[in-house]
């Protein structure tokens, strides 16, 4: 109903809305360390930083697609990371009201985005999760894997071991998985780059 709803779970009931947005909102995620600060995003290609005592947007930041998913960046607590409907995956800097970087990450959209200071995670309805490089500038991808688990549509990262992630997909008799990290980029290493030295 293009809106975001603040419950208040002692009464179990909405407390606060917000209606600044043209689309529906597909993603929110609370400021790791600023409580009342809540990033979000919609299919109106808009990436809000709201602030929920006024209600207010604070910045707005334009995309080149539909907002997918979007989380606060491990290294930098004036950064977001943004996954779209286009398969992009960028970096928002909300001092600046601008993309640091984006990349043309997935053929499909981004549904799952996690990351640590060290790398991002991402999976897509292209049915591949894949594994980038974070250490300044542009993420480096190191690998690609194929799941088996039809159209991916959620990614989490264990939060007491950000090696650990689990994916959730569209497939009826195989649609949850579990996967180490390093043991993915040992035994599925980057398919793009085995591809190109294949074609040289």
């Amino acid at each position: 109903d293009r809106s975001v709803l603040l419950w208040d779970l002692g009464k179990a009931r909405a407390v606060s809305q917000f209606k600044q947005f043209k689309e529906k909102v597909q993603t929110i995620e609370w400021h790791p360390s600023e409580v009342n600060v809540l990033v979000t995003g919609s299919c109106d290609r808009k990436v809000q930083l709201l602030d929920c005592r006024i209600g207010e947007t604070l910045t707005s930041i334009k995309v080149d697609g539909e907002v997918e998913k979007v989380i606060w960046h491990p290294s930098s607590q004036f950064s977001a990371l943004i996954g779209t409907s286009k398969g992009t995956l960028g970096c928002a800097d909300f001092r600046t009201k601008k993309l640091v970087w984006g990349i043309n990450a997935h053929e499909e959209e981004v549904t799952g985005l996690a990351a640590d200071c060290d790398s991002i995670v991402t999976c897509s309805t292209d049915q591949t999760v894949k594994v980038w490089g974070l250490s300044g500038g542009e993420p480096t991808l190191r690998c690609t894997k194929q799941t088996g688990l039809g159209e991916l549509h959620t990614l989490q990262m264990c939060p007491d071991n950000s090696n650990i992630i689990c994916v959730g997909g569209s497939k009826s008799s195989k649609n949850f998985s579990v996967y180490n990290l390093s043991e993915m980029q040992q035994e599925r290493p980057n398919m793009e780059i085995e591809q190109q030295e294949e074609d040289t």
